[in-house]
């Protein structure tokens, strides 16, 4: 059994396994509070930003906060507008907009003072009502994945968190995205994500508050220990052990889990039987035992070292038995609601032969966490071993559903049990009834599993655990106590200013601004909140950000044009109501339509240092015929002069989404014919015909093209690849062998998630596995045909009955082996190989100038080489569209057949939304769509058979899986057209990928700047979107530059690093987003890695070498040379 660790410094609430209802928004029949000038601009500054403020110490009771009555005001107002609101039932136009940011509002409000049911329900009615404005506020997004995670909700924060980085990816509060995306990903097994964003956030130089930065390392030794890499987190937990981490951090709750850590990751080696001999095993055992009691000793009240301990203890001789059960107890005693640990004294009370207790012990684990694999498995164990057989089989169906450790022996079980029960059903009566079967006089007799859960001990903590759960639902319903402290309401003549020694953040920035601007008009109050940020902003400063544009100001310099009273007569608040709950209208000044000058609160007047994201998709703002020289001068003035800086493309973009799949039309066939060309000669091959038709078409079959080309397929046959590399590594796949319009689970559930465990062998060894297959199956079939109409006797026909309920059991029995993605790039050692791909026509070529990932200048293995599958019946291409939406081609060596499912472009957004709903990721994940659900979704399905010699070509961004019918060999390339519509797609799955947090493997920004280079461009809409992408990078890296050479903290020289010849493209070590040209360098464990700026800058800029591979006058030149060639008659562009 694998227990859960628990992640150090995450302060959440438990699972709701239940539906809590919808809080309802009541009528408030109470006075409207009212506000002083403080109080509404500081409501109106609040965000989910400053929920470290008001959330961030758990111990601290929000009802103690110093400003909690503002809250408590602002919650009162905007109920009494949603009160309005409803009553109204207008939200078309603005007062959509309207009630859009009252929720939004509401979802903050709620948030800080902790009523997370309401901040969710106001959030998603928020995004609901205008999910094109919601990114627009920075901390939308960021509230709704804290919402999110502390419902433990993983996947839902997950994609919030991404957002709000994907828009905001150097805002203050980056860190706390990132630590809590490493929180999600770790719950959700993506462990190389968590690595990523656990590492960004220790990174940041500023230091979230979520995790401190000795527990985002004591998370990163978790994750390596839930990744199953035990010396890794070994490493890092005695590192961090050594270091003398001051307090708070360094407290003994911290020491005491790195302590605890250590101790369980010593048990692990010995569980994992990584000690060679008895003494090495002791030797662990002992350091367990001295880590685990050290870390007693610092916090005796952790039930999970308690129940580590009992482990320890458990895993030596018999005698040490009674201090495992002492410390199970006393781990019970602290947190009674550990499923882990009840498994655990259930298995300890089965070895000591006290199966009644044995059995409590496991319906209560089963009872706290229902999906607990281990608990269901040692029940089973346990009815078996007392001759109770149909129980023993449930338990073990259940374990089969939750991922169990060992599926293959309990299917095995399970498969005997149901064999044996169906061919002897006086089986399935328990042992105290044998009626005909031998007495069990040595057997206790348990209580039925239907019967179980009404034993004492399950019963009593069932009872407690459905009070305690009623408990929170009620605490969710009733919301935060601040709702229910009227007396906050009054008016409060001192707004309890502090002297605090912190930087100013955003919201006190704003609200900076927004008194000095109405100094003349403020009362006493509000001057001494003024008084009070200026002194903290001229000594502190702020939090740097791009969040920030005021950032390079002092107070003396904030704009002074604007007259207070101009300032207060304009300046609109959510929290401007009468009485009624009306909003006030103010009237406008006849002028006031001419007067352009910025209201308070409008960040846009300046510009920051960097734009606040870079995307290939932001929205131009000036002509595609400007000069580089205009280019370069536009880029300076954001240094040098401010004031005339223009932006030349969108800074602030939202995130992309998947396209919207066209309506279907009536009577429409969705189950489509695939086209089918045959090719009858060497002219067809080549034909500028069949080009045009493949790259407008989203799959096509071509039969006949590798015969008229003359190729030689057997080059790339099993029995030639064995004599020319029978050592050449091969990566294997082994999956369950199903029908192709089946994907079953461990239990013979339809699922779209695929299972399959991978490993690596060489040619020879899995041509032997194949020639083998192949030899079982002909056996199979021969003495089928030799069996039929035999005379059979009565064992003969017992064994055929046994055989057919085996074939009949739903159960996915027989594993296969998939050689996959065995690479043939290497040019000298299957050059025949390659030499007899060079006969494709050029728009199918590995290598060609119409071919886009020719012109990358470096080897992206698997897209640009070519790569080989070996195949046995049965084996599977999970679903897939072609990285950045690449076009592919896929030939088919024989002699079996491929059976193939492919969708167009259009409709892989509702593909990604269904493998959402099925619990997998539809870049991350393995997934096999059902054919019958997608047809009732009315998304088209192309099917057909690949037969040997055929060629597959499946276009750009075609969603596609495939299955071998038959024992077969398959090689692959990708293939970029270049085309209008294949750049388009490329760029937003580009976008798409970064918002995901998937890298892209094609480098678009490189590819661009490529293509400008090398390539003659005809088509006017290439030549647009070619142009524009070379503007937005060549903007983009000319600000980078800049601001690395200018910044005053860092002003750090540019050194020229020239780029080498096949040099591959550079990724970011924390982000894997492409760096283009501009390189942060920095030395980690004695290797340079390469980072981009937003990570960079979000850390020390002074650790970091800056250097630059294409000299910006090479760029220029480039971008200048780059023009639309116009022609007089269509050729192929090449």
């Amino acid at each position: 059994m694998e227990p859960m660790e628990e992640d150090e410094g995450v302060n959440m609430a438990q699972d709701i396994r239940e539906a809590l209802p919808a809080p309802s928004f009541l009528p408030v029949h109470e006075v409207i509070p009212r506000l002083t000038l403080y109080e509404r601009v500081r409501l109106d500054s609040l965000t989910s930003i400053n929920f470290l403020e008001f959330q961030g110490n758990p111990s601290l009771n929000i009802c103690m906060h110093p400003e909690r009555h503002i809250l408590f005001k602002g919650f009162r107002i905007l109920e009494k507008r949603i009160e309005r609101l409803l009553t109204q039932g207008n939200t078309e136009g603005e007062d959509r907009i309207d009630a859009f940011l009252v929720f939004l509002k509401l979802g903050h409000i709620s948030l800080l003072a902790g009523d997370y049911a309401r901040a969710l329900s106001a959030y998603q009615q928020a995004h609901s009502m205008a999910e094109d404005h919601f990114w627009k506020d920075s901390g939308a997004y960021h509230g709704l994945g804290i919402v999110y995670l502390h419902f433990k909700a993983y996947g839902c924060a997950i994609e919030a968190f991404n957002r709000q980085l994907y828009s905001n990816p150097t805002s203050i509060i980056a860190s706390e995205a990132n630590a809590r995306l490493g929180v999600c990903y770790k719950a959700v097994k993506l462990y190389p994500d968590a690595l990523r964003h656990f590492n960004s956030a220790l990174n940041d130089r500023i230091e979230p508050v979520f995790l401190s930065k000795p527990h985002l390392r004591l998370n990163i030794a978790l994750t390596h220990d839930s990744a199953g890499d035990i010396e890794k987190a070994y490493a890092e937990c005695t590192q961090l052990l050594k270091e003398d981490i001051p307090h708070p951090n360094g407290g003994p709750l911290l020491r005491a889990a790195i302590q605890r850590e250590l101790g369980w990751l010593c048990y692990r080696a010995v569980d994992a039987d990584r000690c060679g001999t008895a003494e090495e095993r002791e030797n662990k055992l002992t350091e367990a035992e001295r880590h685990l009691h050290d870390s007693k000793a610092l916090v005796p009240e952790s039930g999970k070292t308690h129940y580590y301990l009992g482990r320890c203890y458990g895993e030596q001789n018999q005698h040490r038995a009674h201090e495992a059960f002492i410390n199970y107890r006393s781990s019970i005693d602290k947190s009674e609601a550990d499923s882990d640990t009840w498994c655990s004294i259930g298995v300890l009370y089965h070895q000591q032969k006290q199966p009644m207790d044995a059995l409590q012990a496991f319906i209560c684990a089963v009872d706290l966490d229902p999906e607990h694999s281990a608990a269901w498995t040692n029940l089973g164990q346990l009815y078996e071993a007392h001759a109770q057989f149909a129980d023993a089989l449930s338990c073990y169906k259940n374990a089969i559903k939750f991922n169990p450790a060992c599926p293959e022996h309990l299917k095995s079980r399970i498969i005997i049990l149901e064999r044996e029960l169906a061919l002897s059903p006086i089986l399935a009566q328990p042992p105290n009834r044998p009626q005909g079967l031998p007495r069990h006089a040595h057997l206790v007799v348990l209580p039925a599993l239907k019967e179980a859960g009404s034993q004492p001990i399950p019963s009593e903590l069932r009872q407690r655990q459905d009070e305690f759960l009623k408990l929170k639902q009620q605490k969710y319903r009733d919301g935060s106590l601040l709702w229910r402290m009227g007396e906050l309401a009054g008016v409060r003549s001192d707004p309890n200013v502090h002297h605090e020694s912190r930087p100013l953040d955003p919201s006190q920035l704003n609200m900076l601004r927004i008194l000095k601007y109405s100094e003349s008009n403020l009362d006493d109050t509000c001057k001494r909140v003024l008084a009070n940020l200026e002194h903290r902003f001229k000594r502190e400063g702020c939090l740097d950000g791009s969040d920030l544009p005021l950032c390079k100001y002092t107070v003396s310099q904030l704009p002074s044009e604007i007259q207070a009273e101009d300032a207060l007569r304009n300046f609109e608040s959510l929290f401007d109501i009468d009485y009624k709950g009306d909003p006030i209208v103010k009237p406008k000044e006849e002028d006031d339509e001419d007067d352009e000058r910025p209201t308070p609160g409008d960040d846009t007047i300046t510009s920051t240092e960097l734009p606040n994201a870079f995307s290939l998709l932001a929205p131009l703002k000036i002509p595609i015929d400007v000069t580089a020289a205009e280019l370069m001068s536009q880029c300076h003035k954001r240094v040098e002069r401010r004031h005339e800086f223009r932006e030349m493309f969108e800074e602030r973009i939202a995130p992309p989404s998947p396209p919207t799949p066209p309506a279907m039309k009536p009577g429409e066939n969705l189950n489509r014919p695939t086209p089918l060309i045959t090719v009858e000669s060497r002219k067809d091959a080549h034909s500028i015909e069949l080009q045009k038709f493949c790259e407008s078409s989203p799959i096509v079959l071509i039969r006949g093209l590798t015969t008229q080309l003359k190729m030689d397929l057997s080059l790339f046959s099993t029995k030639t690849l064995l004599e020319v590399c029978p050592d050449h590594e091969v990566e294997v796949r082994s999956q369950y062998k199903m029908p192709p319009d089946l994907n079953l689970d461990h239990l013979g559930r339809p699922t779209w998630a695929c299972d399959s465990q991978r490993s690596f062998t060489t040619i020879q060894k899995y041509a032997h596995y194949q020639a083998d297959s192949f030899k079982h199956s002909l056996k199979e079939e021969s003495d089928k045909l030799r069996n039929q109409g035999a005379k059979y006797g009565a064992a003969a026909e017992s064994a055929a009955k046994r055989r057919r309920l085996m074939e009949e059991s739903a159960m996915p029995l027989k594993m296969i082996k998939f050689g996959t993605n065995v690479d043939l790039s290497d040019d000298v050692k299957f050059k025949a190989q390659l030499t007899e791909l060079a006969k494709m026509p050029p728009f199918c070529r590995v290598i060609a100038g119409c071919n886009l990932l020719s012109h990358l200048g470096h080897t992206v293995l698997g897209m640009n080489t070519v790569q080989l599958y070996m195949k046995v019946p049965g084996t599977r291409t999970p679903g897939h569209t072609e990285n950045n939406c690449l076009a592919s081609i896929n030939i088919n060596i024989g002699p079996g057949d491929c059976e193939w499912f492919g969708v167009p472009y259009e409709y892989w957004g509702v593909i990604d939304k269904k493998c959402r709903e099925q619990g997998t990721d539809f870049l991350k994940g393995a997934w096999w769509p059902n054919h019958d659900e997608l047809i009732q979704m009315g998304v088209p399905v192309y099917r057909f058979t690949q037969k040997a010699g055929d060629m597959v070509w499946v276009g750009s961004g075609c969603v596609h899986w495939v299955q071998s019918n038959g024992w077969c060999n398959n090689v692959a390339w990708n293939v970029g057209p270049m085309t209008h519509q294949q750049l388009t797609m490329a760029v937003h799955q580009y976008e798409w990928n970064k918002l995901q947090d998937y890298k892209s493997l094609v480098p678009m920004q490189h590819l661009f700047w490529q293509i400008a280079k090398n390539v003659r461009v005809t088509n006017q809409k290439v030549y647009s979107l070619v142009r524009g992408m070379l503007i937005r990078s060549l903007a983009y890296c000319k600000m980078v530059a800049e601001w690395a050479e200018n910044k005053h903290e860092t002003q750090k020289p540019i050194k020229n690093q020239p780029r080498q010849k096949r040099e591959i493209t550079h990724y970011c070590t924390l982000c894997e987003v492409e760096v283009f040209n501009i390189l942060f360098v920095k030395e980690v464990n004695s290797a340079f890695t390469v980072w981009c700026v937003d990570c960079a800058r979000r850390g020390t800029i002074q650790d970091y070498i800056i250097l630059q591979q294409i000299p910006f006058s090479e760029l220029s030149q480039i971008f200048d040379a780059f023009q639309l060639h116009m022609i007089s008659k269509t050729t192929l562009v090449a």
